[in-house]
């Protein structure tokens, strides 16, 4: 039989780093706690004003948001049932005229442009901002969109 080894107790102490390790969680917490929308509006210079970001929240009772670098955030809502509708006759209507017989793709971005015309709350859509931004925002916004307005794709149905 193998003699057994003497019991040890450990004894923790402070190290210098425990108070800062304890403000971080209370930090953490705290953040945890506190409003989506106060954080928005508080983070984001271009965030619209906590009482608009509420008044959004009520109107239409879910907003979402995408922030696709540190300093900018966009708000957004889903597409109603009835706007998605008017929408689709809109753009059968254009996808008929000779227009887009000779240019397909103005079809996909007149959708896309009418549908964040609806939904994208702050920042306002601007003609700048629809031909002045990075080419992958306008299609990312407007499939965003759609997901939060329970369109799925495809392979994902």
């Amino acid at each position: 039989m193998a003699p057994r080894k003497p019991e040890t107790t450990m004894t923790m102490t402070n190290s210098p780093a425990e108070p800062e390790q304890q403000v971080e969680r209370e930090i953490e917490k705290e953040a945890e706690e506190q409003d989506p929308l106060e954080v928005i509006a508080e983070t984001f210079e271009n965030a619209p004003s906590i009482e608009l970001l509420r008044s959004w929240k009520a109107m239409y009772k879910s907003i979402f948001a995408f922030n696709p670098d540190p300093e900018t955030i966009y708000i957004f809502r889903a597409l109603r049932r009835l706007e998605h509708r008017t929408i689709t006759q809109s753009i059968r209507q254009l996808s008929e005229s000779q227009a887009a017989a000779q240019n397909p793709g103005m079809v996909e971005e007149q959708l896309q442009e009418k549908v964040l015309t609806a939904c994208l709350l702050s920042p306002a859509v601007t003609l700048e901002m629809l031909n002045g931004s990075e080419a992958g925002l306008v299609p990312t916004l407007f499939n965003l969109v759609m997901e939060n307005s329970q369109f799925i794709a495809p392979e994902k149905a």
